[in-house]
């Protein structure tokens, strides 16, 4: 009962624009589908650290420390964690920029150009909030930013941080040195989103018109049968 009067009370209230709800959808997948890699990026990390660490398992074993620059270390774990966020950020946005494109060619909305100002503010507002949300935490302790795994790296490699088990000496860097470390981890998370978007468009965009032509060239018994297939008799009337 209840459940039937939110229904009918929805549908009677106005719906906004289109594109509101274009912007709407683009920047929340956007902030969900970031904040989901950023997350997921650490496991890039862990791999990298047993690949790195493996050919010294014995020597850990026997009691050897493995003196490894930290500047190279960080600069690993930075660049596999940020390409892999590069990299499904934009996989992800492909498949939005996917949908679009099927949306407006069928719905006619010039769909051979997308529509940029919406992209462009709907994954920027996405990126923004989940950028936002790395700044807050950060506030309290860079040890919790867990959904966005590139930005410690990035922070200590700019900042020449050092290894350590001590959140307040590993994490030991001016604030400054914080932000601009989100700065640029959602500004390349940002392009490939956009990259990723209208390459997704565009391919679907292809596939639509490729779609649609191949309609129109099967559709109508004259684009099928002969006049000599129309004058044929019933098979139930042939001869035998």
């Amino acid at each position: 009962m209840i459940r039937e009067l939110l229904r009918q009370l929805l549908r009677k209230l106005p719906k906004p624009p289109r594109r509101v709800r274009d912007f709407l959808s683009h920047a929340g997948l956007t902030f969900v589908y970031v904040t989901f890699i950023g997350a997921l990026s650490n496991l890039t990390v862990l791999i990298a650290g047993y690949i790195i660490t493996l050919p010294h398992l014995f020597e850990f074993i026997l009691g050897y420390y493995m003196e490894y620059d930290n500047q190279k270390l960080w600069l690993i774990y930075l660049t596999v964690s940020q390409l892999f966020c590069i990299a499904g950020c934009g996989w992800f946005l492909a498949m939005t920029g996917s949908n679009a494109a099927r949306y407006r060619f069928w719905y006619g909305l010039h769909a051979d150009r997308p529509d940029l100002p919406v992209m462009f503010a709907g994954i920027g507002t996405g990126t923004a909030v989940h950028g936002l949300l790395c700044a807050l935490v950060t506030r309290v302790n860079m040890a919790y930013l867990f959904f966005a795994g590139p930005v410690q790296y990035i922070a200590r490699f700019i900042a020449r941080g050092d290894r350590s088990l001590f959140v307040d000496v590993a994490f030991y860097f001016p604030r400054s040195i914080t932000i601009l470390a989100i700065v640029i981890y959602c500004t390349l998370v940002f392009a490939a989103g956009c990259a990723g978007y209208l390459l997704g468009y565009r391919k679907q965009y292809r596939d639509s018109v490729e779609e649609a032509e191949e309609r129109l060239r099967g559709e109508g018994a004259d684009k099928t049968w002969s006049d000599e297939d129309a004058k044929q008799a019933p098979s139930v009337f042939r001869d035998k």
